[in-house]
């Protein structure tokens, strides 16, 4: 096992002091809500042209991966099993639906904290810590279903009193 360790780091330390950058590549993600519709006859979307991303920690690989994946299986299903394209895009439109309230919450978020001053960010700090790693990782994801976010109300009122109090407040200004 010594060994293995000892090969391993000096292959690693090899093979790293020689990696220099090629290229840097950069984007925007979209902060903007989906589209209402993400198919039209002989058309989906996907990743970036879905605006199907998570805004919350600003990423949106995993998002264009996956609806990339159900879209390359919808046009198979086409292609190759003479699905109807009707059906295809009926059954891709419904699975992105699912996703949508979701990202649109995440999106909410999003745009609250680019507001947030030192001590707002403190209170979010402050509502971290209460929550479940399960449920820290499911905020920065950006998976906020009704369903989740009704489950962090029941087990964290205080939460969502908070939130409901702050938004009463931005709308008595309006």
């Amino acid at each position: 096992m010594d060994e293995v360790e000892d090969h391993t780091a000096v292959t690693t330390e090899v093979v790293l002091g020689r990696i220099e950058p090629v290229e840097l590549h950069g984007g925007s993600i979209p902060v903007e809500p989906p589209p209402l519709r993400a198919t039209a006859p002989g058309l989906l979307v996907a990743g970036d042209a879905g605006r199907q991303s998570n805004p919350v920690v600003g990423e949106g690989i995993r998002q264009a991966m996956s609806f990339g994946r159900l879209a390359a299986e919808t046009v198979a299903d086409v292609i190759l099993d003479g699905e109807s394209e009707e059906g295809a895009l009926r059954r891709y439109e419904t699975a992105v639906a699912r996703h949508i309230t979701s990202m649109r919450s995440a999106l909410e978020l999003n745009r609250s904290m680019a507001t947030y001053d030192e001590a707002r960010w403190d209170d979010l700090v402050r509502v971290l810590e209460v929550l479940s790693q399960e449920e820290v990782l499911r905020v920065l994801r950006g998976e906020l279903s009704p369903g989740f976010l009704l489950k962090l109300a029941i087990r964290h009122p205080r939460i969502m009193t908070d939130r409901a109090a702050r938004r009463m407040r931005v709308l008595a200004r309006k």
